[in-house]
């Protein structure tokens, strides 16, 4: 998968590369897991509303 780089809020660039390796990432999940379109949206979903741009995302204890 292709995508461009895109400039974030905070000014930072994030890699084309990147966004579609974890697109990939998530994608093949997904396919693991047996999830339906719905399923997949819902999850994406609630995933969006808990992380802020800004936030740092770290595995908690």
């Amino acid at each position: 998968m292709t995508f461009p780089s895109i400039q974030m809020n905070n000014g930072e660039v994030f890699s084309g590369e990147k966004i579609g390796e974890l697109t990939e990432f998530i994608i093949k999940k997904f396919s693991e897991e047996n999830l339906s379109r719905d399923e997949a949206i819902h999850i994406l979903t609630t995933t969006s509303e808990i992380i802020g741009e800004y936030a740092i995302v770290r595995l908690s204890d």
